[in-house]
């Protein structure tokens, strides 16, 4: 998974419970991998946050159990995206 040019380079992934998603931030922005629909959904980052990622910097999550889990960038909420995990 890469964040180009301010935004995710897939919309949705598809893994199996125990996956690890790696995200790296290939863009000059920062940006977020924040579970949640926005920032006013009230499980915001309960699931996973990475905080802020520089260019460069990588976040990896693990999914230990199935489920549909949407995720955004915080600086830029319409950056909304999934992870459905079986």
């Amino acid at each position: 998974m890469k964040l180009l040019g301010g935004a995710y380079s897939y919309s949705l992934i598809i893994k199996l419970v125990g996956d690890t998603v790696m995200w790296i931030n290939h863009d000059s922005d920062m940006h977020t991998i924040t579970s949640g629909l926005g920032p006013n959904n009230l499980n915001l980052g309960k699931q996973f946050d990475s905080g802020f990622l520089a260019q460069g910097q990588v976040f990896k999550h693990t999914f230990k159990a199935a489920g549909d889990f949407s995720y955004f960038c915080v600086p830029h909420p319409t950056m909304l995206r999934r992870v459905i995990v079986r």
